[in-house]
C-alpha cells in the first residue's frame, strides 16, 4: 500500500504527468466509443462509402492547415496575456477568409471530386467551408486552452466530439443519409467540442485586442510561424492525407475503405494521444526553456512511457489482428490484415515521436522541421509513383511507405534528442559559470 501510495503522492506533485494524464485520459475515452461501435459502422456503411468519406476527410485535413497560418502555436509561446488574445482573433480572421474562398469551389465540384478519386460522388465538396469553419475555431479554441493549461476541459471537449460524432454517424446511417451522414456526423462533433471549449476562452480574452492594426502588427511579428511551420504541417499533413487520394485512384475506393477504417481504429486514437501529449509537451517545454530546468528528463521520461505503451498493443494486433478484426469490423475485413501488418512500424514509430517533435520548434529550429516534413511528403509520393508505373501490390506499397516513414521519424527523434542534450549541457555550463 505504501508503494501505491507514495506513486500517488509523486503523481499529485508532478504538474506534467498529470497534464498528460488528464489529455491522456480523455483521449483514451473518446477514441473507445468508435472502436466499441465499429461494428455497427461496418455494417451500416459500406467499404466504397467509408473510402469516399476518407477522401473527404482527407481533403478536409489538408484545406485546414491554412485555417490559422500556424499562428495559433504562438497563442501557446506568446509571454503577454494581451499577445495571446491578438493572436486569438487573428486565427479567427484567417479561417473566416479561407472559409469565404472555399464557396467558390462549389461551381468546380464534380472535377474537383473526379480529381481526387471520387468521380461518382461530388456533394461531399459543399460540405467543405463549413468544415473547415468550425476546425479553425476548434483549433484557436484548443490551443488557447493549452495556454491556460485548462486540459479538462480539452479532455471533456475530445470526449463530446467522439461521442456526437458517433451517435450522429451512425443514427444517420441508419436512416438511410449514407456518406452525408458520414459528413453530417462529423461536422456536428467539432460543433459540440467547440462549445465546451469557448467559455474559457470568453473568460480570458479581451475584445479591445480585436482591431486591425494589432491583428496585423501580429501578422507580421509572428510571420515565421506561416514562413516555417505551416510549410512543414502543410507537408506532413499531405504525407498522410494523400495516401487515400494514391488508393482511391490507383486501386479503388473500396480498398481506400479498408485502409480508412484501420486508419480510423490505429491512426486516430495515435494522433489524438499524440497531440495530447505534444500539448503538454510543449508548453511544459517552453517554460523550462525559459528557466533553468533540463528538457532531457522529459524528453526520455515520456519517450519511455509511449514506447512501453505502443509495443505491447502492437504485437497484439500483429498475432491476433485477423480474429480481431474478423469479430469487430465483420468478416470481409479478416482480410485486410496485411494491410495492417504493413502500416504497423509507421504507427508505432509515429507513437513514440509525434508528441515530442515540438522539441525542434521550441529550440527555434522551425527551419529544420520544415525541411524534415517536406522530406516526409517526398518519401511518401514515392512509393506512389512507383505503384502507379509498375502496378505494385497494394500490400508492397503500403510496406514500403511504412517502413521509410517510419525510418524518417526515427532519424528526426535522434536528432531532438541530441539538440535538447545541447542545450541542457548548455544550461549547466552556464549556471556553473554562475556559481561564486
Amino acid at each position: 500500500m505504501s508503494f501505491f501510495h507514495n506513486m500517488v503522492s509523486r503523481l499529485k506533485k508532478n504538474d506534467f504527468l498529470k497534464s498528460v494524464i488528464i489529455l491522456m485520459s480523455g483521449s483514451t475515452v473518446a477514441q473507445f466509443l468508435p472502436v466499441l461501435i465499429s461494428p455497427v459502422f461496418t455494417r451500416v456503411f459500406t467499404p466504397e462509402q467509408i473510402g469516399i468519406y476518407g477522401v473527404y476527410v482527407a481533403a478536409v485535413n489538408i484545406i485546414t492547415q491554412f485555417v490559422c497560418l500556424k499562428y495559433d502555436v504562438a497563442i501557446v509561446i506568446s509571454e503577454e496575456k494581451e499577445e495571446a488574445g491578438g493572436l486569438f482573433w487573428l486565427c479567427l480572421s484567417v479561417t473566416g477568409v479561407l472559409s469565404v474562398l472555399l464557396l467558390l469551389t462549389y461551381p468546380f465540384a464534380r472535377p474537383i471530386s473526379a480529381l481526387l478519386g471520387s468521380k461518382d460522388s461530388f456533394f461531399w465538396v459543399y460540405y467543405i467551408p463549413v468544415s473547415t469553419l468550425l476546425i479553425g475555431l476548434n483549433t484557436a479554441l484548443n490551443y488557447y486552452n493549452v495556454r491556460l493549461k485548462a486540459f479538462t476541459a480539452i479532455s471533456t471537449a475530445n470526449i463530446t466530439k467522439t461521442v456526437v460524432q458517433s451517435i450522429v454517424q451512425v443514427a444517420l446511417g441508419f436512416l438511410g443519409f449514407g456518406i452525408h451522414g458520414l459528413i453530417i456526423g462529423q461536422i456536428a462533433s467539432f460543433l459540440a467540442g467547440n462549445m465546451r471549449l469557448i467559455k474559457n476562452v470568453l473568460k480570458a480574452i479581451s475584445f479591445s485586442s480585436f482591431n486591425k492594426k494589432n491583428i496585423f502588427r501580429l501578422l507580421v511579428k509572428h510571420r515565421q510561424y506561416p514562413a516555417y511551420i505551416l510549410t512543414g504541417s502543410l507537408s506532413n499533413s499531405l504525407t498522410y492525407n494523400l495516401i487515400p487520394f494514391f488508393m482511391s485512384s490507383f486501386y479503388s475506393p473500396s480498398q481506400c475503405g479498408y485502409y480508412t477504417m484501420i486508419n480510423r481504429v490505429l491512426g486516430s486514437p495515435i494522433n489524438l494521444i499524440g497531440s495530447a501529449v505534444g500539448q503538454v509537451f510543449l508548453k511544459q517545454a517552453s517554460d523550462e526553456k525559459n528557466g533553468k530546468q533540463l528538457l532531457s528528463p522529459i524528453f526520455n521520461k515520456i519517450s519511455k512511457i509511449l514506447l512501453l505503451m505502443s509495443v505491447p498493443i502492437f504485437a497484439v494486433l500483429f498475432i491476433f489482428g485477423r480474429p480481431l478484426f474478423t469479430v469487430v469490423l465483420g468478416k470481409e475485413y479478416g482480410d485486410t490484415i496485411p494491410y495492417l501488418r504493413a502500416l504497423i512500424p509507421m504507427f508505432l514509430v509515429r507513437f513514440v515521436v509525434s508528441p515530442v517533435q515540438s522539441s525542434a520548434v521550441v529550440m527555434g529550429k522551425q527551419r529544420t522541421m520544415m525541411i524534415w516534413q517536406i522530406g516526409l511528403l517526398v518519401i511518401s509520393v514515392i512509393p506512389a509513383v512507383v505503384s502507379s508505373l509498375w502496378k505494385m501490390d497494394i500490400v508492397y506499397y503500403l510496406l514500403i511507405l511504412s517502413l521509410a516513414l517510419a525510418a524518417a521519424y526515427l532519424i528526426f527523434y535522434y536528432y531532438c534528442r541530441r539538440i535538447i542534450s545541447e542545450e541542457d549541457k548548455r544550461k549547466l555550463e552556464s549556471s556553473k559559470e554562475d556559481l561564486p
